[in-house]
């Protein structure tokens, strides 16, 4: 918007390190307040399930991650997906330093574009408990206001 060409499109290892990112967060978030380590475990896994209709999008456009992708689509625990990326890049499987192609860092992802209306975003049940807890600066206090 201030004129500049717009930034390089990333590259495989960016998009790998934003997905497993993603994978991660996810993970602990899902894993998160379990009774037993069997639960926070099996919550672990789910949410490795989960991130199998993301991997495709975060690997749009790059083509030496094929193979990868479909190792990644086959994981079940974030073991295995931290297997197939390492062993992938020691094989030579991918191309870390491969630029997404212009045509595919555009495309729309996760979004209609057949005219429909926008999905409605909600956020998870319990997603900002604890996180807005900020004590307010002395100086907004009702002593301070009253004298």
């Amino acid at each position: 918007m201030r004129g500049e060409p717009p930034p390089p499109s990333p590259t495989l290892a960016q998009a790998l390190a934003a997905a497993r990112r993603h994978l991660g967060l996810w993970s602990d978030w899902d894993g998160r307040a379990h009774s037993s380590p069997e639960a926070e475990a099996r919550a672990r896994q789910q949410a490795v399930l989960k991130m199998r209709k993301l991997w495709p999008l975060y690997l749009m456009g790059f083509a030496s991650a094929a193979q990868l992708r479909g190792q990644l689509l086959a994981a079940s625990s974030l073991a295995e997906v931290d297997a197939a990326i390492e062993g992938s890049a020691l094989a030579g499987g991918h191309d870390p330093l491969e630029r997404c192609g212009e045509d595919a860092a555009r495309a729309v992802r996760l979004k209609s574009t057949d005219g429909r209306p926008p999905q409605k975003v909600a956020l998870p049940d319990g997603w900002l408990e604890g996180r807005l807890e900020v004590a307010a600066p002395d100086y907004m206090s009702d002593a301070a206001a009253e004298g």
